[in-house]
């Protein structure tokens, strides 16, 4: 279980291309550094393809791996059978953002008011807008 391919660069479609950043006075280019990989875990026969960071291939791993991609493919098979073919910690990430109906309504009446101070034409959505009223 949890076979990888080897790390390949992620070319898509340039949008990275102009990404950069400076941490601890190191410069840092995303041109050729944001990699992809291809896992197979459990269930179905597809391959999952995860994306990281080059850096993961160019730091030492803690004891026993190579790598911190070493480490981080192991964590991410680890989460993977947790999950039943997801990484949990994703699920448990996407469960807890979801907005409930008082946080959608919360986050509306900010927005609105930050439109109407400012002047911004907002209009909502009429079907979601019709059921908003429907329901109170």
């Amino acid at each position: 279980m949890g076979d990888t391919t080897i790390p390949f660069i992620s070319k898509r479609d340039g949008s990275i291309d102009a990404l950069q950043t400076t941490y601890n006075g190191e410069a840092y280019e995303f041109r050729d550094d944001i990699l992809f990989s291809y896992l197979n875990v459990p269930p179905g026969a597809g391959l999952d393809r995860i994306e990281f960071p080059g850096w993961l291939c160019r730091s030492n791993g803690p004891d026993g791996y190579d790598s911190m991609y070493e480490y981080t493919v192991d964590i991410v098979r680890a989460e993977a059978g947790i999950g039943r073919g997801y990484p949990e910690i994703l699920q448990q990430a996407d469960s807890d953002a979801v907005l409930d109906h008082q946080d959608r309504q919360q986050f509306q009446r900010v927005v609105q008011r930050w439109a109407e101070s400012n002047d911004v034409p907002l209009e909502w959505d009429a079907k979601a807008l019709s059921k908003e009223l429907r329901r109170r």
